[in-house]
């Protein structure tokens, strides 16, 4: 299943949410996920997701984190009427291509430039951390890993020795008295 080509919306656009449980929020497009015809838009459609790579005090010990969106869950917002439209493209005469607003007819403004988003960053790290730490336990155990061998064998000598000196302690002797 493959993304569509050429999207209306662009990274940095103002939308609003037009179903689900965000519905009628707003929020700028931070990343536009092609292959699946979604959008990242951060604050919207959060989800519990992972522990915090660095925990200490008056940081969160679960992190959220946005879940895309479909796109056809949003819309973009005319910039004279702050309300939902669809756009058409229409090509000036220097040969640029320009979104216009279908409600207001007046041009699509600029997209937003993104900083950076703390929530990605955290993930980052903690996908990171999650790899470090897993390969340890990957593969076959190291040989020594219970320490010497020859200590476990006498202490296995030991344990047997005294379970059989008290088994031998236990049976009732031959000289019953009458």
């Amino acid at each position: 299943h493959m993304g569509a080509r050429e999207f209306n919306i662009k990274v940095g656009d103002r939308v609003r949410v037009l179903f689900g449980t965000e519905k009628g929020r707003e929020g700028v497009i931070h990343r536009i996920i092609r292959r699946r015809n979604q959008v990242l838009i951060p604050g919207i459609n959060m989800k519990r997701s992972f522990w915090h790579p660095e925990p200490g005090a008056g940081r969160p010990s679960i992190v959220s984190v946005e879940v895309p969106i479909h796109i056809m869950n949003i819309a973009l917002l005319d910039p004279v009427t702050k309300r939902p439209t669809r756009v058409k493209r229409r090509y000036m005469m220097d040969g640029t291509c320009t979104r216009i607003s279908k409600a207001s007819g007046c041009a699509m403004p600029e997209p937003v430039p993104i900083g950076e988003n703390e929530r990605e960053q955290l993930f980052l790290k903690y996908k990171e951390k999650s790899l470090r730490e897993a390969k340890e336990r990957r593969g076959p155990l190291a040989e020594d890993v219970f320490g010497n061998k020859d200590h476990f064998r006498r202490l296995v000598r030991i344990v047997r020795a005294r379970d059989a000196a008290t088994a031998r302690d236990d049976q009732p002797s031959d000289i019953s008295a009458p």
